[in-house]
């Protein structure tokens, strides 16, 4: 392992010699791919931001204002699935820790399901709702919130 130019981030090869660019977030905690798709979730801190995260991460490439696409997958954190479509909203100026950045609005809204119909119980459905801000010129969420409810597990 050696580390990148990039802050927090590190080369690592497999057993083939094959070398790939890794983020560690909280000190290994959180792995991602340099682009944000998250390759391992093992302490999830960061609450529903870790245990929800999509498998290609919470951004998708070339996001701008006005797309939209849906969401089916079973998260890494939590290992719940999701149903959510997401949604660009326009870009707004921000104050990060005295730097002004452009960020794009993202929404996410949808369902989360408890073990999908494992044993003699039905899955339980919950809403979900979050609303993201992405900075392009970071590559990074610089803020995140979520709502909902956690589904009850008989």
């Amino acid at each position: 392992m050696r580390r990148c130019k990039v802050r927090n981030c590190f080369l690592f090869a497999d057993a083939w010699g094959t070398v790939s660019a890794r983020r560690l977030i909280n000190g290994g905690g959180r792995i991602e791919k340099t682009d944000g798709r998250v390759v391992s979730v093992l302490t999830p801190i960061g609450g529903v931001y870790d245990t929800a995260s999509p498998p290609d991460g919470w951004v998708r490439k070339g996001a701008r204002p006005g797309m939209r696409w849906n969401l089916d997958y079973v998260a890494a954190g939590d290992r719940l699935r999701y149903e959510l479509e997401a949604t660009v909203f326009g870009a707004q100026l921000m104050r990060v820790e005295g730097t002004d950045l452009t960020a794009m609005e993202i929404r996410y809204e949808g369902l989360l399901y408890t073990s999908f119909g494992s044993g003699s119980m039905p899955p339980t459905a919950s809403r979900i709702a979050t609303k993201l801000w992405y900075a392009p010129s970071l590559a990074r969420l610089v803020r995140f919130e979520a709502r909902g409810t956690r589904p009850q597990y008989a």
